[in-house]
């Protein structure tokens, strides 16, 4: 009140949430479309582009964008999302490869993405450094969360989350929680065409949120919930998983679920329907899928 045309620019990780605040979100830089790409003029007018060429020619001064690299560049500049950070330790590769050559190493982003400058902080330094950061200041709900929706490949409705992602948390704490993400940048909020909430990850933080699912202890409960939603929820000491004929095909569930799945995708590789399989779980019986 004394002082009531002071403003201040603040940059945060998170909303801070005080009386006045207005919050302008900082968005990954922009990206030419893959599939219709732009003249070569136009092409380096794009940010992600100019930040990566930019980086690329203070490593090495005859790089130059080409027509015979623009595609690579611009699957480059896409698969990383568009974050400065990541484009400026990619980029960096190209002492070594060109952008066709580094197209094929993005298939683990955070591995290559590292070499970042000595004289910034060390979560500057690498990206997973970066992302791993901000991880550590989560709550361990928040943290569990988090993990959670990397089974989710692309956006997500808020019944997926629930249905999925529950827990032992309530859902007007999941729901509180999942905002609170949304605050701190690591999960994307949008809307579909008839005003429903959906949430995304970029895939750059999506691959460290794996990491972290594949290494914790609910990870095989969170890929049976999201292939076969709906179904009771059990416990993580899932044995088999085999058809409802008397057929001998019986897998481990360790194996069919190791990874992230879309719904069914494994079940449609097994059996040619999900109808009839039955999920059988230590000490808790079997479930039908219908």
């Amino acid at each position: 009140k004394a002082a009531p045309r002071l403003k201040i620019l603040v940059t945060s990780r998170f909303v801070l949430k005080v009386y006045g605040e207005n919050e302008y979100a900082v968005r990954p830089l922009v990206l030419p479309d893959t599939f219709r790409l732009p003249a070569l003029d136009l092409l380096v007018t794009y940010p992600a582009i100019a930040l990566f060429c930019e980086r690329a020619r203070a490593i090495r001064p005859d790089f130059s964008l080409t027509i015979e690299n623009s595609a690579a560049l611009v699957e480059i500049c896409t698969r990383l999302d568009g974050l400065p950070l990541a484009l400026e330790l990619v980029a960096a590769r190209v002492k070594l490869f060109a952008p066709q050559a580094l197209v094929s190493r993005l298939r683990n982003r955070l591995s290559l993405a590292t070499g970042g400058s000595r004289t910034l902080p060390q979560c500057q330094q690498t990206l997973h450094g970066a992302i791993g950061w901000s991880y550590n200041l989560l709550d361990s709900i928040e943290k569990e969360l988090f993990s959670c929706l990397a089974a989710f490949v692309g956006s997500c409705s808020l019944t997926a989350i629930l249905e999925v992602c529950a827990g032992k948390a309530g859902e007007d704490t999941l729901t509180d929680t999942l905002l609170g993400l949304v605050d701190k940048s690591l999960v994307r909020s949008l809307s579909d065409a008839n005003g429903e909430p959906r949430f995304s990850m970029l895939e750059t933080i999506r691959e460290y949120a794996l990491e972290c699912l594949e290494a914790s202890q609910h990870a095989a409960q969170v890929y049976l919930g999201h292939a076969l939603p709906g179904l009771p929820k059990v416990p993580n000491r899932i044995c088999k998983v085999k058809t409802k004929s008397n057929g001998p095909t019986c897998w481990n569930a360790t194996t069919i679920i190791s990874g992230p799945l879309c719904n069914g995708v494994w079940i449609t590789m097994k059996s040619k329907s999900p109808v009839g399989c039955s999920w059988r779980c230590g000490g808790s019986g079997t479930y039908i899928a219908t």
